[in-house]
């Protein structure tokens, strides 16, 4: 048995999936709710936990790594 994927692949390509999770990260942010599917809403959950402790750390490397 393999083991679990590192991501979900939410039936799209690695860009148009990247760009999709990107504009629903920055939706969320923005305006604090969304609404989607629950599969895209787990897979956001685990990019949004971590752009808030990279936010709540604050320093000049996390900021970077925020906008990349």
């Amino acid at each position: 048995m393999h083991g679990a994927s590192a991501h979900r692949k939410l039936n799209m390509t690695s860009a148009v999936r990247r760009l999709v999770l990107r504009n629903l990260t920055t939706d969320l942010i923005k305006y604090g709710r969304l609404e989607t599917t629950v599969p895209r809403a787990k897979e956001l959950r685990r990019l949004v936990d971590k752009m808030i402790t990279l936010g709540k750390r604050g320093t000049v490397h996390d900021r970077h790594q925020i906008e990349a």
